[in-house]
């Protein structure tokens, strides 16, 4: 799944360019709007199997927060991951208002170079989640978290410190490698370690936190490019996700994602597939 998101991210904006030139922007507007016609219908046809839950057992929304919230703070393996992640993500957010800056400023790219640097972060997510995260453990998952945190951080900071566009254009695929394994490793943490019955409230609960780290770092990257400047905005983004990282990699080089697992109420599903 991670693939083909990844690979819509890297094919989408280069389509785009050629519709726009060869039509104009309603043109892609109408596709797009198409796209999402065309997936809702094929989502009706295909219809979800899963069991009815009897109406006296509905909790109020509330409720479900709150079970969503409950069952993540309650793993400390999880609760670890999530606060780290979620603070690694303030700093790395930094890095899609401050790579226009740095970019423009530093690396005086023109907008081929600025439209290559940026599509290298998006190719770097195709990479790893073709090539590396289908060959990861699903035990390895807490020490990839931490690890992709370090790379993330350094690759950010390298790039910022050394103002090369060869070297901006490694650290920027590195940094879409990071960021496809974090992503995943995150969601297979929970898929392992929170009961079927509550996995959605635990997704909803910890989607709601990350993207909230998102939108505050994002918020964040306008004020500190413009007093900063894009290079070192880029510094501090990587500085903070190394720290937030490291901060959390006592309990994530030593927790597994099998430890201490709480048992679902569905059937026993086989482990070892389970690597992606």
């Amino acid at each position: 799944m991670e693939t083909f998101r990844s690979a819509g991210n890297v094919v989408g904006p280069a389509l785009a360019g050629l519709l726009v030139a060869a039509f104009d922007e309603r043109v892609v507007l109408f596709a797009d709007a198409a796209t999402f016609a065309v997936l809702a219908l094929a989502l009706l046809l295909l219809g979800v199997r899963r069991e009815p839950v009897p109406a006296g057992a509905k909790t109020r929304w509330l409720s479900q927060v709150r079970q969503g919230v409950g069952v993540l703070s309650r793993d400390r393996l999880l609760r670890t991951a999530i606060l780290a992640l979620a603070s690694a993500i303030v700093f790395t957010a930094v890095l899609s208002v401050a790579r226009v800056f740095f970019i423009r400023e530093d690396l005086n790219a023109s907008d081929a170079g600025y439209g290559v640097l940026v599509t290298a972060h998006t190719v770097g997510m195709l990479l790893a989640a073709a090539l590396i995260a289908s060959r990861i453990p699903l035990y390895w998952q807490p020490r990839v978290l931490a690890g992709a945190g370090g790379l993330m951080g350094m690759a950010l900071f390298v790039s910022a410190s050394v103002p090369v566009f060869a070297v901006a254009l490694v650290g920027f695929v590195l940094t879409g490698v990071a960021n496809s394994l974090q992503g995943l490793a995150i969601r297979n943490l929970i898929h392992a370690r929170v009961p079927v019955d509550v996995r959605g409230r635990a997704f909803d609960s910890s989607g709601a936190a990350l993207n909230g780290a998102n939108l505050a770092g994002t918020a964040l990257g306008g004020p500190v490019s413009s007093l900063l400047g894009g290079a070192v905005a880029l510094q501090v983004a990587g500085a903070g996700t190394v720290a937030a990282s490291l901060m959390a990699s006592p309990v994530l080089l030593r927790g597994s994602a099998l430890a201490s697992a709480p048992q679902s109420p569905g059937p026993p599903q086989s482990i070892e597939p389970a690597r992606d």
